[in-house]
């Protein structure tokens, strides 16, 4: 972030060379892992978008892989957990990839999200329920 990578990174994305994309997806994820600061400043940068366009039926498995892995990273960080619009923004994009007819992709996806929902719906009972009161008891 100090060396104010993730511009580029992000610029990267938009590269006509599908291997140059993936490694700034890998790279961008391994930097949304690092906690929900850098999660939210990656995604204020307007990453979602961009991701959510790499979740097609012609991308490479193994490029997808990479996306489901950062889709799913942007869902964890439970102090504080992603906004809620960050979330609404991105579970069509889950719902297809835990559908998906590649295990890796499928299992992990499944896995991973309801982990990641189900501690941070413990760990910040407080945000969930002034965002979701009539559903938290």
């Amino acid at each position: 972030m100090e060396a104010n990578a993730v511009p580029l990174f992000l610029m990267l994305l938009h590269s006509p060379h599908p291997n140059v994309c993936e490694q700034a997806v890998w790279a961008l994820g391994n930097i949304i892992g690092d906690g929900p600061h850098l999660r939210d400043y990656v995604i204020s940068l307007g990453v979602v978008p961009i991701l959510l366009g790499f979740v097609t039926d012609t991308i490479p498995i193994s490029f997808l892989r990479n996306v489901a892995w950062v889709i799913v990273n942007l869902c964890r960080n439970k102090d504080p957990p992603p906004h809620v619009d960050t979330i609404r923004e991105l579970l069509p994009a889950l719902n297809t990839l835990i559908h998906h007819t590649d295990t890796n992709v499928r299992s992990n996806n499944q896995r991973n999200f309801v982990t990641a929902q189900f501690e941070s719906l413990i760990s910040t009972r407080r945000f969930w329920s002034t965002q979701f009161g009539h559903l938290v008891t």
